[in-house]
């Protein structure tokens, strides 16, 4: 009878132990298993997401560009949770603060006229992810003008231009024909970064 009673134990020590084997086998796949999902997005702001702003400046208003870069595994921006401006005068003072709520990310904002070549510093809140998850992004910029365009030269296109003139005896009337040279127009801002030609 004890002999019964220790082959039983034996029979359950051996089933636990297999029990156990098979554990450690599915926990060692496991790694292998998950090395072909994609990449999780960072939790630390600086790894995750990357703002970019830019300020220019027009007769009445001046527009804030925000670009966003996504490091693999983040989401896209599509929208951005809220948006802080602060601008600054000549001597590095702060001039204003302007808030925003719920602002589509490839519309910007848009401030009060900002005179060229002043700091203007960004805050921007970004919710992505499920659950979602909040990151605070934060740049700065100068603000520009606009290109102002300059007309360097006009094209004409080729053409002929009739001119008549009176003149007395049998031939009255004397047509000259001159023939008008094209020119290559083009026009580029004051700065000289960029020009637009036509021919």
């Amino acid at each position: 009878m004890y002999a019964s009673f220790l082959r039983r134990r034996r029979r359950a020590v051996l089933g636990v132990a297999l029990a156990a084997l098979v554990v450690v086998a599915a926990g060692a796949t496991v790694p292998a298993a998950r090395g072909g999902d994609p990449p999780a997005c960072p939790s630390s702001t600086d790894d995750a997401y990357q703002l970019k702003a830019r300020a220019l400046t027009g007769k009445q208003h001046t527009d804030v560009s925000l670009s966003f870069t996504a490091a693999p595994g983040c989401g896209v921006v599509g929208m951005v949770k809220h948006v802080q401006i602060k601008t600054f005068d000549r001597g590095g003072k702060l001039a204003g603060v302007v808030n925003f709520d719920d602002v589509r990310a490839q519309d910007g904002v848009v401030l009060d006229r900002v005179e060229r070549g002043l700091r203007i510093e960004a805050e921007v809140l970004v919710q992505t992810g499920t659950p979602p998850r909040t990151y605070v992004l934060r740049d700065e910029t100068t603000s520009r003008l606009r290109p102002d365009l300059v007309v360097n030269e006009v094209t004409v296109p080729p053409q002929t231009l009739t001119s008549s003139r009176s003149m007395s005896g049998p031939r009255s009337r004397r047509s000259t024909a001159t023939r008008v040279r094209s020119r290559t127009s083009s026009c580029e801002d004051r700065s000289g970064r960029w020009a637009i030609r036509s021919r």
